[in-house]
């Protein structure tokens, strides 16, 4: 009798307890995971029609879903500064740029965008149907710097820009936005985080007092038309005339049975006015189709 009275106990504080500890008080969704109260998948999105394909790694490039394990209500947060480790490779790591707060009943599920930029420039960009796991939260200057671009707003490529200059050491140089004050800001940001200074560590240019710098993008276009025998998975890679590998257009994407047409677009100061690239389709990791596309 006393055993059973002690189990029934053990019972009732164990039920208390998960109640109480997740009704009340907002949690990180990654103690959430680990704590078995969620079940959760984080993948990346679909590219906007007026995007370019390869522009799917900063701003809201990815998506959660999530469902509610337990008959409670969750309050969760996905903070900004988390980093996401990739499934897959070649395929970049990313990080939180701006927290996402989640209420969340007992037994439901949702899904929502998440803000986040890459912190692995010369990886490819991710697609919907790559998905990831939780890093480490990031620390010192790389947290502080992702806390500015959550501040201020800049879920743009300068913003990304300036990220690089933490994650894969970039010139400061290559941060320039039409808007003015977001260059100078973003600027000041990494010379005061990465140097302790004012701005003329890593503004070499004189930029403060000049026009706006110019842009070097190049743009290659091209339509790739394949069959495929039955249903399956393809990716769209871009190689230089030393067939390197310049970038991922999507990796794995399911593609029906018969004749299939792709068009693609790619803009990046990777590329030089006038070389040639080659598009490859590869199905199974083997060349279905190559395009050769020059840079404009």
């Amino acid at each position: 009798m006393r055993t059973i009275k002690f189990v029934t106990l053990i019972i009732i504080f164990s039920f208390l307890f998960n109640h109480f500890a997740v009704a009340g008080d907002t949690i990180s969704l990654k103690d959430a995971l680990k704590k078995g109260l969620v079940q959760l998948v984080i993948h990346g999105t679909k590219p906007s029609s007026k995007a370019m394909l390869s522009h799917n790694y900063y701003g809201e490039c990815l998506e959660v879903e999530l469902k509610n394990l337990t008959d409670s209500t969750l309050n969760l947060k996905l903070e900004t500064g988390q980093t996401l480790a990739c499934d897959e490779d070649p395929v970049q790591n990313l990080i939180i740029t701006k927290q996402l707060n989640f209420t969340l009943k007992g037994n439901k599920s949702l899904k929502h965008k998440a803000y986040a930029m890459c912190i692995q420039e010369h990886k490819s960009s991710p697609s919907e149907h790559t998905t990831y796991h939780f890093g480490d939260m990031s620390k010192g200057n790389l947290n502080k710097f992702s806390k500015v671009i959550e501040k201020y707003n800049y879920q743009d490529y300068a913003g990304q820009q300036a990220m690089w200059a933490f994650t894969d050491n970039n010139d400061t140089t290559a941060v320039v936005s039409d808007d003015q004050k977001e260059t100078r800001l973003l600027r000041r940001y990494i010379a005061k985080l990465k140097f302790g200074s004012a701005i003329d560590v890593v503004d070499p240019t004189g930029f403060m007092g000049e026009p706006k710098i110019e842009r070097t993008e190049f743009t290659i276009t091209g339509k790739m038309i394949w069959a495929m025998e039955k249903g399956g998975r393809a990716s769209l890679e871009i190689y230089d005339e030393d067939s390197k590998l310049i970038t991922t257009l999507f990796t794995k994407r399911h593609f029906r049975q018969g004749e299939q047409t792709q068009n693609f677009t790619y803009t990046s100061e990777k590329l030089k006015k006038g070389k040639t690239y080659t598009a490859k389709l590869k199905v199974k990791g083997a060349t279905k189709e190559s395009v050769i596309c020059t840079a404009e």
